[in-house]
This record gives structure tokens, sequence and C-alpha cells, in this order.
């Protein structure tokens, strides 16, 4: 079967994008938790994704939820001011081999990733690993500049799409033209050419 993947807060133009998908949505963040959010899902993973092979990684927790991340804030202060951190704590984490290893029979063909601060890394992994050989449409949130710790930037986005066989399609339209989701599609004949 199906499955549109969300990894990340759960923001308004991502939740558009759910209610419209057809495919089955599986949520992973460590704020899943909410009743409302959750009967979009059919699995949620109340989990950090994380690259590497921890079960506990370290949590930023704002006052606006949306900004929470596993990153150390740099430049959000900056272009958020009424954002303030109110919690570090750690917490469980995982990694989508370990999540995919338990769910073989499903195969990604729609990817949402509103955890900006890791993005590329987590699709780095994921392309290495062949996770992504399905997928037809890709969504990342970014911002012209870096906000958290380790945070790639809108053009190292769009590189690394590019170079991995997606094209941007579009900007999608945000509360917040700053740090927006960016939206591509993947050509189809990218992993056969590849292979």
């Amino acid at each position: 079967q199906s499955v549109i993947l969300h990894v990340g807060s759960i923001r308004q133009e991502s939740l558009t994008i759910l209610k419209n998908s057809n495919s089955l949505a599986w949520w992973i963040s460590p704020d899943a938790k909410s009743v409302f959010e959750s009967l979009l899902f059919e699995k949620i993973f109340p989990v950090a994704l994380s690259t590497e092979d921890k079960d506990k990684v370290v949590s930023y927790k704002f006052n606006l939820s949306i900004f929470n991340s596993l990153a150390k804030p740099t430049g959000l202060n900056e272009k958020y001011p009424s954002v303030n951190l109110i919690a570090k704590e750690e917490i469980d984490a995982n990694n989508l081999l370990s999540i995919v290893k338990d769910n073989e029979h499903f195969s990604f063909k729609e990817l949402i990733i509103e955890q900006a601060e890791n993005a590329l890394s987590l699709l780095d992994e994921w392309e290495s690993k062949s996770l992504l050989n399905d997928l037809e449409s890709l969504w990342v949130r970014s911002s012209n500049n870096s906000l958290y710790e380790d945070m790639p930037n809108k053009k190292e986005v769009l590189t690394w799409c590019a170079e991995n066989g997606f094209t941007f399609k579009s900007t999608i339209d945000s509360v917040d033209p700053e740090f927006s989701l960016l939206y591509f599609s993947r050509h189809p004949l990218f992993i056969k050419i590849r292979s």
C-alpha cells in the first residue's frame, strides 16, 4: 500500500496536503500526541526521527510548538523574536529503517519533511538505503537562512533535490513566506537511469 509519510510538526500547509492525499498517512514526530491530528493518520510514531543509531536525542521545545527541533536554535531568535525556548530534554529516537523493517508491505509515495533542521541528512540516509525509490512527491520545509544548527538553507535543499532526480514544482502558499514548504516531484526514470 502507498503511504504519505509526515515527519515533524503539523503546519497548515502540510495538513492540507495530508487531507488531499489518497495514500495512508503516517506521522513521525515527538509531538505526535494530538487527538485531532491523530485522526488523520493510519500509524503514529511518537519518536524523534534521527539519522544515527541512537535511542535518545536532545529536543528543544519552544513556546510555539511548530518550531520545536532536534537541533540548537541559531538564527531562529533573530528571525522570530517572540519564539522562546522553554525546555531542553532528552527524548526517544528511532531511524526510518527500523520503522520500515516492521512495516515492509508499505511503499512511500509521498513525503513531507517539516523537520527542517535535519532534512538533508534524513534524505541522504534514506536515499543511500533505497528508501526513496518509490517516492513520487516530496515537500520540504526550508528557509533562505539557517534557523537551527546544521540546518540546510533553501539553496542547499534545491541543489540536493536536483542532484537526486527531484524537480522543483512550487513553493506552497505559506502563512510565513520566509519559512516555506517547497514542493518537488521525482522524475520516474531517475531510479532506473541511476541503476
